[in-house]
């Protein structure tokens, strides 16, 4: 309980001005000086504690309340920071800070007392439980440094992220893996000394829309991962949506709002303008037109409210705007007039998330559907002026450290994967010059992160097996924990 007077806030009442994309807002610069504004007026009114709800934004050009995206809660805690000009901002989470590795698949991760910015860009890009870079971005911009403590563990000192750090004895900070990403190695069929090959085969990608993880190249050659996620766009999510609506899913959301106005009583086909006319209701959505397109437009649009909440993108309370702007968008499509109106829905939707695991199965499958199409049509394009080798179920594992000591990073872990019997299939060292990644099996993955942590921060029977080897000297073999190195 806060012994303090408190005022509650909600972001976009505060100042909070952000573009018009309602599911993925940018904040833009006015937000720092009318939150500051806002902010230090009530203070001097009525010094209590502000409480802020985060995540939600005002769009500069709608005035419609916005949603900031994955990371948005945090990065309105980092955007409250600077516009206060703050000297430190804490982020508090469910662990003692960021980990050595991901404790689910090492239970002896230990903490990381300090971080720079760059370093943990690095790990959320790879996976980390970590600040989001876009939530980083307005700490890292007016060089606050941001704190990450455990809720549970309140006396634990937590990690310090800043914008430099003493990286004079700094060898390996932490260990990321990144699951289930495909692997492409493409190869130019034209001779050496062909230019333009490099900028042919990214502009496939720029035009596909699709971004690429981890690169490594040759004058002919090149080899890249991409992840799948990343694909799961607004987009994509649409695409399987319209692709599955015939599916169990759409009669499942029909039966859905049939149960509710017939008592229990079976959907039929037969109820679709009743159907039709009571979603209408629901969305208080007023058209000359309710016929077939207008049911198959809006149970399109329940999809792919389903499929967010697949993927774990949060619903807030600006829902009916995710909606509407779908709404309009499909409806103008299909030269469908309506009018909008009234935000009566939260309810029905909730209805929604009872619908059964199977009808979740089924929409998840499209979706990842619509990837193996993309993959295909990756392929196809590239196959124009490369021979290209698809492989997946693949993983990434990024070592995040001081990479001017990369040849005794590089020695240590090609040792440990020798001892263990893996072989890298790629490696990569990222321009940040805080990255090594190399690719390995998916089935692998784990039994890397392992054995490398053990490596490097413990001391134990890896590296004496590693000595009586012959594979390394002793003095390059011994263990750098975290304590002498950070």
């Amino acid at each position: 309980m806060l012994l303090h007077n408190s005022l509650q806030y909600d972001a976009f009442d505060i100042g909070f001005i952000t573009t018009d994309d309602f599911t993925n807002a940018d904040i833009l610069e006015a937000t720092y000086p009318a939150v500051a504004k806002r902010l230090y007026n009530d203070w001097i009114n009525d010094p209590a504690i502000p409480i802020v709800t985060g995540f939600l934004g005002k769009g500069w050009k709608s005035g419609a309340v916005t949603t900031l995206g994955r990371g948005g809660s945090d990065l309105t805690a980092t955007a409250i920071g600077r516009a206060l000009g703050l000297q430190e901002i804490q982020v508090w989470k469910d662990v003692d800070g960021v980990l050595t590795c991901d404790p689910s698949i090492y239970p002896r991760a230990l903490p990381v007392p300090y971080l720079t910015f760059d370093e943990a860009a690095e790990l959320a890009y790879f996976g980390a439980q970590v600040l989001h870079p876009q939530a980083m971005r307005p700490a890292r911009e007016s060089d606050i440094p941001v704190r990450v403590k455990n809720s549970y563990n309140p006396e634990a000192p937590g990690t310090l992220i800043n914008k430099t750090r003493d990286m004079s004895k700094a060898v390996l900070t932490s260990i990321v893996l990144k699951r289930n990403v495909t692997m492409l190695d493409i190869v130019s069929t034209r001779m050496l000394g062909q230019f333009g090959f490099l900028a042919k085969v990214f502009s496939i990608f720029e035009d596909l829309g699709i971004s690429v993880d981890v690169v490594a190249t040759s004058e002919v050659s090149i080899s890249l991962t991409l992840d799948p996620s990343k694909l799961w766009s607004r987009e994509l999510i649409q695409q399987a949506s319209i692709q599955s609506f015939c599916s169990i899913f759409s009669n499942a959301v029909c039966s859905c709002f049939a149960r509710e106005m017939y008592g229990g009583a079976q959907y039929h086909r037969g109820q679709k303008h009743l159907m039709a006319e009571h979603l209408c209701g629901v969305l208080n959505l007023k058209s000359p037109l309710i016929d077939r397109s207008l049911v198959f437009t809006i149970i399109r649009m329940f999809q792919f409210l389903k499929c967010q909440l697949i993927f774990n993108v949060v619903i807030t309370v600006s829902l009916q705007y995710i909606i509407r702007e779908y709404l309009i968008k499909y409806c103008k499509r299909m030269g469908l007039l309506i009018e909008l109106g009234g935000e009566a829905i939260r309810y029905q939707l909730v209805k929604l998330t009872q619908i059964g695991t199977s009808v979740e199965i089924d929409v998840e499958a499209s979706v990842v559907s619509c990837w193996s199409q993309e993959l295909d049509h990756v392929v196809e394009e590239l196959e124009k002026i490369a021979v290209v080798n698809l492989l997946q179920h693949r993983s990434i594992i990024s070592l995040i450290g001081n990479i001017q000591r990369s040849s005794l990073i590089l020695e240590k872990a090609f040792n440990v994967l020798r001892t263990i019997g893996v072989n890298v299939q790629m490696i990569s060292q990222g321009a940040s010059k805080v990255n090594i990644s190399l690719i390995v099996n998916d089935s692998e993955a784990e039994q890397c992160v392992k054995a490398l942590h053990h490596a490097f921060f413990e001391i134990g029977d890896l590296f004496e097996l590693m000595i009586l080897d012959g594979g390394v000297e002793n003095g390059s073999a011994l263990p750098l924990t975290v304590e002498n190195q950070l």
